[in-house]
């Protein structure tokens, strides 16, 4: 079980570092390309500039990076929970649902969007009343009321 977390963890950590130094070269590429006039880099650089705040809105912490990356390598390898596999209960604390949490969506308008696995991908934004969540099935992100959303426990 310890070599699962640390290989875990490596995996984590290596994903991180592709991602940011892939960020980094497109990052200089936009900021420096000299073929642009440098009102238009000005430009870029606002624009980049509300990307990130747009991406770090939905970032979360470290540990939940990692449960979430479990969580979709144990989808991977037996797609997702069957119903004997799991249960469903309410969480106690609406306003404090943590990110990365799996969840299943429940009491939504449009029924089809009911009973559907997803993982909490950000805080609660009090200006909606909401948390972006990634739905497991097409990984489509939406934002959903706390009140549709139930604590998945797995059975032991």
């Amino acid at each position: 079980m310890v070599h699962c977390a640390m290989l875990m963890n490596l995996m984590y950590n290596m994903a991180v570092i592709d991602i940011e130094a892939t960020l980094e070269k497109v990052c200089w590429k936009v900021l420096h390309d000299r073929s642009v006039h440098k009102q238009k880099r000005k430009y870029r650089a606002h624009a980049l500039n509300i990307v990130g705040e747009v991406f770090q809105s939905f970032g979360g912490t470290r540990d939940a990076g990692i449960k979430e990356f479990k969580n979709k390598m144990d989808m991977m390898q037996g797609g997702p929970p069957t119903d004997t596999a799991y249960e469903t209960e309410e969480f106690e604390n609406l306003k404090e649902i943590p990110v990365g949490s799996f969840v299943k969506t429940c009491s939504l308008k449009t029924s089809t969007m009911n009973d559907k696995l997803a993982i909490v991908m950000g805080a609660f934004d009090p200006g909606t009343g909401r948390y972006p969540c990634r739905l497991e099935e097409d990984g489509q992100v939406i934002a959903l009321k706390p009140e549709n959303l139930k604590k998945i426990v797995v059975k032991k």
